[in-house]
């Protein structure tokens, strides 16, 4: 078992690596150039690499220019974007949306009961984003929340 993760995790990195030196490898050094028009004879409206935005859009840029490229696809041939890896976004709990989920996330108050069965009120409450589906509820009595999770088919705790 160690050894087969071993393996696969080996290769994983060398693909990694092999796809990531590929890429800069084959990258067009145009593509690094900064598209200008200061102290140019002729300005044309042309496509060039941006690597701030890691696509190829559409400018004023110096004929002289090596950044320079006649249509979309031939910039986007010559200086393909650059992989990037986006981190996971940190997940997000109960006390994070009961504090600053004001603009996006739907609420409702209800009750629950205790032992004697005198009410207690609660807020329920959504996430935002990717967690709209998640539910939350806040007992304003004990001044806590916690997130509302399914058991099983058809049932809640």
């Amino acid at each position: 078992m160690n050894a087969t993760f071993a393996t696969v995790s080996l290769i994983a990195i060398c693909v990694t690596f092999w796809k990531h030196s590929s890429a800069s490898a084959s990258r067009n050094p145009a593509c690094s150039v900064t598209p200008e028009v200061e102290n140019c004879t002729i300005v044309l409206f042309r496509w060039s690499y941006d690597s701030a935005l890691n696509e190829c859009k559409q400018n004023f840029v110096c004929r002289e220019n090596a950044n320079n490229f006649q249509t979309k696809d031939i910039c986007e041939t010559s200086c393909p974007p650059v992989p990037v890896v986006t981190p996971a976004p940190k997940p997000k709990d109960c006390n994070y949306w009961l504090t600053n989920g004001h603009g996006c996330y739907t609420y409702w108050f209800t009750s629950t009961y205790d032992y004697w069965g005198r009410p207690h009120p609660v807020m329920v409450y959504t996430g935002c984003g990717q967690w709209k589906r998640k539910l939350y509820a806040y007992d304003m009595r004990t001044r806590k929340c916690i997130e509302i999770t399914r058991r099983g088919y058809g049932s809640w705790k």
